[in-house]
């Protein structure tokens, strides 16, 4: 086989798309050392004006960040591009503690069809979160991720801090809250 290299590292150069979905690579296979040569054509048009990054760690922060601001691409960071993977996987491990392997065999099917569901609403919202606010002008999409990522933790390290001081309560909240952020079934 022959090496084809610089046909592969050439693509994006030569392919226009409205949407580039990179799902491989090694971390910082776009960076600011190569961002301009990888992802610009020869009349400095970007490859793409809409980046879903599939990998993890695809883009370097510097190199989104000048993407954003020299060519106006949006980049949706991986870690919003792939929750649903974490998702799942936290469905999964719930599943495997609450319910016996013939029990979630039995009930499987609606349980994924749950779950797609779920993961649907939550990606539709934040994905309209991020677009809505890149929209208003305020900045590049990953900053919003960060932002609303960090919020997320602050909010979730407060409350279970404030639990913590009454287990009582926070048994009593669990019980009223987890049903309805689990799967139906």
């Amino acid at each position: 086989v022959a090496d084809d290299s610089a046909s592969r590292d050439s693509m994006l150069k030569r392919v226009k798309a409205d949407v580039f979905v990179p799902c491989g690579g090694r971390p910082g296979t776009l960076n600011l050392a190569n961002y301009e040569t990888a992802f610009f054509s020869e009349d400095s048009t970007p490859a793409a004006t809409l980046v879903v990054e599939g990998a993890n760690l695809y883009a370097t922060p510097d190199a989104r960040a000048a993407l954003h601001r020299e060519a106006g691409v949006r980049i949706v960071q991986d870690f919003s591009a792939n929750k649903g993977g974490v998702i799942c996987s936290s469905f999964e491990i719930l599943a495997a503690h609450l319910m016996s392997s013939s029990d979630f065999e039995m009930n499987k099917s609606a349980i994924v069809a749950d779950v797609v569901t779920s993961l649907r609403s939550l990606a539709a919202r934040e994905a309209a979160l991020l677009f809505r606010e890149h929209a208003r002008g305020r900045g590049a999409l990953p900053e919003f991720s960060e932002r609303a990522s960090e919020l997320v933790n602050k909010v979730g390290d407060a409350v279970a801090a404030a639990l913590a001081k009454d287990p009582a309560r926070a048994a009593a909240l669990y019980e009223d809250l987890a049903p309805d952020h689990l799967p139906a079934r």
